[in-house]
């Protein structure tokens, strides 16, 4: 394909609408990471909340952990369950993330 100027202005089109996809596209996104996924031990002690884009909003320790585990084991359990729901969140993000994605760019023909 050779350029021709007098398709400058279907370029220009082109551009904006692609332009204009791609931020439609980040603004989903960021909608995306703001969803929380909330994970609990597996002795029920300890619960996070974590947002799909990672951050941990809370952490909720039953009080039985306090009285029942160590410092270094409430730390561990705490530790693996922040963890495991980053993981979950990452993967239920990037799954969304790729089922919003065009299957395939616009053309400019």
């Amino acid at each position: 394909m050779t350029y021709d100027p007098d398709d400058e202005p279907r370029y220009e089109e082109a551009t904006r609408a692609g332009i204009a996809g791609l931020e439609a596209y980040r603004a989903r996104l960021v909608a995306l990471a703001a969803r929380t996924v909330r994970v609990t031990s597996t002795d029920r002690q300890v619960t996070v909340t974590v947002t799909w884009g990672g951050r941990v909003t809370e952490v909720r320790i039953h009080s039985g952990a306090l009285r029942g585990y160590s410092s270094t084991r409430l730390g561990d359990v705490v530790t693996r369950t922040v963890r495991t729901a980053q993981e979950r969140a990452r993967a239920e993000y990037e799954t969304e993330a790729r089922r919003l994605m065009p299957a395939e760019p616009p053309s400019i023909d």
